[in-house]
């Protein structure tokens, strides 16, 4: 099955969108989301939305000595996911 070049650009143009500037190996949910007390989590960089964004840009091809992907998987190493209760489990984040 084949996947059409629009949809790598999609791809690719969320992903730049979700990526914090100033920090390229950070990945947010939503850039977009509104800066209200319960939507504005979404517009911070989180352990889990970087495991997914690295993953994404390996699959896009980055290369593993890529200092994004170096630095983002140190922010990983120092954020492992807590499995400690059952409602902190972020299986998401685990499954990235």
């Amino acid at each position: 099955m084949e996947t059409n070049q629009q949809t790598w650009d999609g791809i690719e143009e969320w992903l730049t969108l979700a990526v914090v500037e100033a920090q390229p190996h950070l990945f947010r949910y939503d850039p977009f989301a509104a800066d209200t007390v319960d939507k504005r989590h979404g517009r911070q960089a989180s352990p889990c939305m970087t495991a997914v964004g690295l993953l994404m840009n390996v699959y896009l091809g980055w290369d593993r000595s890529d200092p994004r992907l170096k630095n983002g998987a140190q922010y990983l190493m120092e954020h492992l996911p807590d499995d400690s209760t059952i409602t902190k489990r972020d299986t998401y984040y685990w499954y990235y």
